[in-house]
This record gives C-alpha cells, structure tokens and sequence, in this order.
C-alpha cells in the first residue's frame, strides 16, 4: 500500500480504522530483523539456556559480597527479606530459577504486554512491536537479572515512543482511560507498573542495547492485509463483507502468534498466511484458491506446508503451557525470585549501590588526575610562553 498523511492517519484513526504506519518498506529481505533476529528453534533454546546459566552464575558468584553489603547496611545484622523471600541468616546455597521456572515467569508477564495495551487502548502495530521488544530482551537475558514485570513497561513505553503513539494516529498527547488522564511519558508509565522512574529509564537504556537499536519491527498485520485485498479479484472472489471477517479473526489469531517463538522463525509474511489459513478454516471459506490468489507459484505454495505445520505445533505448545502456568504456580516462582535476583542488576539492593558508588568515585578520579594533568600541562606552557624555562612540579612527576 502507498504512504498514508498523518492528517488522513488521524481521520481514519477517528473513525476506529486501524492505520498503517506512513512509512512503508517494500521487502523484508534484506532488513536487520531478517539478518539479526531470526533464528532455528534450537538456536533459541540455546540462547535462553545460557542467559539461564549466565544469570544463576552471577547469583551464586555474588553472594558472599551481597551478605556483606546487606550486613553493612544494617550495621551487622542480615537485612529484612523482602515480601515472599525466605529470611537467610547464613551463606547457604541459593536456589536460582531453573531455565523452566525462568521461561514461565517470562511467558506470563507477555500476558501482560497484551492485558496493558488493551488498557491503553493500543494499535495493533504498536502492541505487536512491545511483545517484540520484551521477547527479543530476554532471549540474552533472565528474570534473575531484570523482572518480567519491569520490562513488560519499558517495552510498552519504547514502542509507543518508537510508534509515535499517540502523536501519529491522534492529534493529542495523551487520552482518557477509565475517566482519568494518561500522557504516554515516562512518568505515567512508570506510575502504571508502579516503578521508580530511573528503574524505567535504566532498563531502558539496557533494552535499547540488547536491541542493539533495531527498533524497526516488521509485523505480520500489513501482510494480511494486502494478502486479503488480493482475494477480492479472480477466481478467490470474496465479498468486503467476507474479506472484513477474514481480517478480524486472522488478526486476533496472530495475536497469539505474536507471544511464541514463530516470529523468531518465520517472516511476517509466512506468518499472516497462516493466520489466514486458520480463519478461512473457522469460517469454512475454501482456502485453496486463496493461496493460489496470494502465491501463483506452485512451488512456493508446497513450501508454505512446512511453515503451516511449524507455527500450528508453536500455537499448541503455548497453549498447553498456558494450563500449566496457573496463578498460584506464578506466585510460588515470583516469590522464588525475590530470593535470587542478580544483585549486580538490582538497584535497590546495597550491593548495586555501592558498586555505583565505586564507580562513581572511580570516574571522579579520573577526572581528577585529567585535570591535574591538563593544569600542569597549561602550567609549563604558561611559563615558556613567559620565558621561565621552567616545568612545573606535577608536569616532572
């Protein structure tokens, strides 16, 4: 499709249309998503094993200098736990969230992405690109070291700045939920998770990092639109009525490819075919002159079985995680956690604290002796310039 204004944006956005961003890219072959964040299955188990084992490495490493900065802020004695942690008074063995305690915590907070950007009334394009965001931080990274629930915000807050919502599809900077106002800054979203601001801001800065500034997300929903307006002609030959129905089921059923690995594996092109396919299926539309419509090549039509087979078992998986992830199982791993979060990542923990002091006073140091240096540089230069002839003490030293 051609570029949209951002005045006709705006209108359309009114009217309740969901708005495609202005800015268009003809192919994803080519970009950083295809080159840098698509993988085999096994390549991201892993990647998240050794984020796993990476983090509970860190827990145990630490620990000796985590006791003795919790005793030394309570003057000798062990800090207080926190709600959910098991009181320790001794340095006995730490027991880390598991790679499949890890990845359930993950998977749940997703939920959360989806639960917040119904509240906020979010485009599909920018919730899409915040389950993105938060998925591709942990694949290099644990709950041990930054919490689910953290990151579920800033990715919701990333997106929308790097969407431009609200600004591109209403003319406002902020809008009105459930009669109270909400301004998409950092302030109102770290006041929605209910986080200091400069947690927000540091993982932010974090998360733009392990993106590595590949802020660019190609989604599956631009796809399914051209795909379907591709069937209205020729022998598919479906009615608006048909087409808009195709639309809406395949998108809520893409909503739910989003939170497992199949954007991970598959281009968002193979991605929205299949969503198609698994509408056209509900509504018993006859698929097969769909996909001859969409893909005239025979063969990249066999290719496409493949695809639907990879994505259909990733969908079933994260449903059959979904019965065993229950509320109380939940509570039982977040409490584990509050007992082995990677002090080295946790701001609010003494250890962090003083190692940012050392760094701070490290840095202050530094900037000392530069300026020494640069005084007794300027110094030595005044002096020849005045035919002194001599070099002052800090510059012989």
């Amino acid at each position: 499709g051609g570029c949209v204004s951002g005045g006709e944006a705006r209108r359309m956005a009114s009217e309740g249309q969901e708005v495609a961003p202005p800015l268009t890219i003809a192919s994803f072959e080519g970009t950083t998503q295809q080159k840098c964040w698509i993988f085999t299955e096994a390549k991201l188990a892993e990647m998240r094993r050794k984020a796993n084992m990476d983090a509970a490495e860190a827990v145990v490493r630490t620990q000796p200098a985590r006791l003795v900065a919790e005793a030394a802020v309570m003057g000798g004695d062990m800090v207080e736990p926190s709600p959910g942690k098991k009181a320790r008074t001794e340095g006995g063995p730490i027991d880390t969230l598991t790679l499949e305690e890890d990845q359930a915590l993950q998977d749940y907070y997703v939920r959360g992405v989806l639960k917040s950007s119904a509240d906020l009334k979010l485009p599909a394009s920018v919730e899409s690109t915040a389950v993105t965001f938060y998925r591709r931080f942990f694949l290099s990274s644990s709950s041990m070291d930054y919490h689910p629930k953290d990151v579920m915000i800033t990715s919701l807050w990333l997106a929308c700045k790097v969407e431009h919502y609200p600004h591109r599809f209403h003319d406002t900077e902020k809008i009105t939920i459930e009669n109270k106002q909400f301004r998409f800054d950092t302030r109102s979203f770290a006041s929605l998770g209910k986080l200091d601001l400069e947690v927000l801001l540091r993982i932010e800065r974090v998360m733009l990092s392990t993106l590595h500034y590949h802020l660019m997300v190609f989604h599956p929903y631009r796809p399914l639109r051209g795909f379907i307006d591709a069937c209205s002609e020729g022998p598919a030959g479906l009615s608006e009525e048909v087409r808009e129905k195709l639309n809406k089921k395949a998108s809520k059923y893409i909503r739910d490819m989003i939170r497992t690995d199949a954007a991970f594996v598959y281009a968002p092109a193979e991605l929205a075919l299949h969503a198609l396919k698994h509408a056209a299926a509900e509504m018993a539309v006859n698929f097969a002159p769909l996909l001859e419509a969409i893909v005239p090549d025979a063969a990249a039509r066999g290719a496409f079985v493949a695809v639907e087979e990879g994505v259909a078992g990733l969908v079933e998986r994260l449903k059959r995680a979904q019965k065993e992830q229950g509320k109380s199982e939940m509570q039982r791993i977040d409490a584990k956690l509050q007992a082995c979060r990677n002090p080295e990542r946790d701001p609010k923990h003494p250890l962090y604290q003083r190692m940012e002091e050392d760094k701070k006073r490290e840095k202050d140091q530094q900037r000392e002796e530069k300026n020494r240096v640069l005084a007794a540089v300027r110094t030595q230069k005044y002096n020849e310039l005045l035919g002194l002839g001599g070099q002052s003490d800090d510059a012989t030293q």
